[in-house]
């Protein structure tokens, strides 16, 4: 199972990249100049967003439409959470390590600090549902809305939750090479918020006054953050286990 984790990885890196590339791009169905023919079909998602006429599917206008980023958020957290519920489908159905019976739990480096920044950033998170459902109803069709405000927050929730299980999971069975797709996901989190931050500069958002601006700039600091204590893990338990040698088996306690 050394390699079950990157393998996991590279499994679910090609499948983000081809859906990205088939839902998002090819959904519209782009003629010879790349822009977006049917812009109604992103309407359930952007509601009221007028900036999809003509769009063309460009880095810079990517960045531009907070809708976009929204939608490629949503891929990104939906992924993961397939690729964590799998990889600890994998550890507990085949191998050794989801049959371990023991009362201890070795706590990994940033243990504490991991529950609280994870505990502060799903409260920012609900900060981000509410807000969003609210700007949605407030400057929203009646009969749509604004659902990319809120969804994106909502996937990011359930996948903070579920990051939570896979530490506790990697330090009851000493699995700390799930570090590895923790921090693929921590990064992945960073590159999002920053693609949000650069959108709400293009409409002129970047102000304490607004909400949206102050929560996103809360989750980007928290992510990295937590990329910083998953570095460290990989750094003391990943890396001296290389530099010394050492395989940490593990068996039935008890």
């Amino acid at each position: 199972m050394s390699s079950c984790s990157g393998l996991i990885v590279n499994f679910f890196s090609d499948y983000f990249t081809k859906f990205i590339y088939t839902q998002v791009v090819s959904a519209s169905k782009p003629s010879t100049t790349a822009t977006m023919s049917s812009p109604e079909e992103w309407t359930w998602f952007c509601g009221t967003n007028t900036s999809l006429e003509n769009f063309t599917w460009t880095g810079k206008n990517i960045i531009n439409n907070v809708c976009i980023v929204d939608g490629l958020s949503s891929v990104f957290q939906s992924v993961f959470i397939c690729a964590f519920s799998l990889a600890l489908l994998v550890l507990k159905c085949c191998s050794r390590y989801g049959h371990i019976n023991t009362p201890y739990l070795i706590r990994y480096p940033g243990h504490f600090i991991r529950w609280m920044l994870s505990a502060l950033l799903l409260i920012v998170l609900l900060a981000s549902v509410g807000e969003g459902a609210l700007t949605s109803m407030t400057y929203g069709s009646p009969s749509n809305g604004l659902p990319h405000l809120y969804i994106a927050p909502t996937f990011s929730f359930v996948c903070v939750i579920i990051t939570l299980v896979v530490n506790q999971h990697m330090e009851l069975w000493r699995r700390s090479k799930l570090s590895f797709l923790l921090l693929v996901y921590w990064l992945g989190c960073v590159v999002i918020e920053t693609g949000q931050l650069l959108a709400l500069k293009e409409e002129e958002e970047v102000d304490v006054d607004i909400v949206r601006f102050d929560v996103v700039v809360i989750r980007l600091a928290v992510f990295c953050a937590l990329a910083i204590v998953e570095m460290n893990v990989i750094r003391i338990k990943v890396g001296t286990m290389y530099q010394t040698g050492i395989t940490i088996k593990c068996g039935n306690i008890g």
